[in-house]
């Protein structure tokens, strides 16, 4: 498998297209690691703790939030790699992010990959966010 802007895809990047249920319950439990999954609207449908820590709000009030609602203006940063995301159907990598969120005094830096939830026909139904802090 390949990415337009990557190359060949990581195995684990192969595993989150194929069984992506497997993979992010993996992830959702891993302390160091950000997890978000949003549906089409950017509505917030699961956060792990981890990433609720980076953001700076409970993992029950991002539920049902926006990405906006809950990263103010740093929405800007990540809105449109969830939105190529269900426009491509395809994992986006590494993304490198550098923002001020509203819970911050100072100015954050994070690698964020990207990665479709399908369907059984193969629509993007939600997309989720795997996020580490650097």
């Amino acid at each position: 498998m390949k990415d337009e802007v990557m190359g060949p895809l990581p195995k684990w990047a192969e595993l989150a297209q194929r069984d992506p249920e497997e993979l992010l319950a993996a992830f959702m439990s891993t302390p160091d690691i950000g997890v978000a999954i949003c549906n089409d609207q950017l509505r917030y449908e699961a956060v792990n703790e981890a990433l609720a820590r980076m953001n700076g709000v409970s993992p029950a009030t991002h539920l049902g939030k926006t990405l906006r609602e809950i990263l103010g203006d740093a929405a800007n940063a990540v809105e449109p790699s969830f939105q190529r995301v269900f426009v491509t159907g395809q994992p986006l990598l590494n993304v490198e992010v550098s923002v001020e969120l509203p819970t911050r005094t100072e100015m954050g830096h994070w690698v964020e990959s990207y990665f479709p939830v399908k369907d059984d026909t193969g629509r993007v139904k939600r997309v989720s966010a795997v996020v580490i802090e650097i």
